[in-house]
């Protein structure tokens, strides 16, 4: 009865006490960068780290694949909210992507996207595990009728070996995002 007991509280314990999915990620290497967004598993692009309303906890959104719309290919993701914490991060609805590049190099994102009434932020940083900064590429509740781009280049620190893209939506409204793409300068 007491080793029941134990185990018990032991379990009740490890389930409220593991740390907190932050976002969900699954990965298929075939599928590359899949900037463009088609390929897909359980409705959310793969190799792209996901915010949605079970690891927010909070805000009342959908994210989808939407292939009536879209600027290359044959969908794009699309943010569908009706309120949500306004934060970013994984605290806000959106998209993130870490991959290992050199200190020094220079990169050039660029992406295209429609925004009906929301507010939303496009970051970049060098990061490690216990610090980084990120910057913003953009940050705008500018509509937008019709696919519009946003190139940015950024050089990562010295210090740093890890490249960091981050999109969150952080108010009411609908948006798309595709054709994500990051491309080494040349020196």
């Amino acid at each position: 009865m007491k080793i029941k007991s134990l185990l018990y509280i032991f379990s009740v314990l490890l389930i409220h006490c593991s740390p907190k999915e932050m976002s969900k990620l699954i990965v298929n290497d075939a599928a590359g960068f899949n900037g463009g967004f088609e390929t897909i598993q359980n409705n959310y692009p793969v190799n792209w780290q996901i915010y949605d309303e079970q690891t927010t906890e909070s805000g009342s959104f959908t994210i989808s694949i939407d292939s009536t719309l879209f600027s290359e290919g044959k969908q794009s993701l699309k943010f569908d909210v009706k309120n949500c914490d306004s934060t970013g991060g994984w605290l806000s609805p959106g998209i993130s992507k870490e991959w290992q590049v050199n200190p020094g190099e220079a990169y050039l994102i660029s992406f295209n996207y429609i925004n009906n009434n929301s507010y939303f932020q496009a970051r970049i940083g060098g990061v490690t595990p216990k610090s980084g900064k990120l910057t913003n590429i953009i940050k705008s509740a500018e509509n937008s009728p019709g696919w519009k781009t946003i190139e940015y280049s950024y050089t990562i620190p010295k210090e740093m070996n890890t490249l960091r893209f981050e999109l969150n939506i952080l108010s009411a409204g609908t948006f798309w995002v595709d054709d994500i793409k990051f491309e080494k300068l040349k020196p």
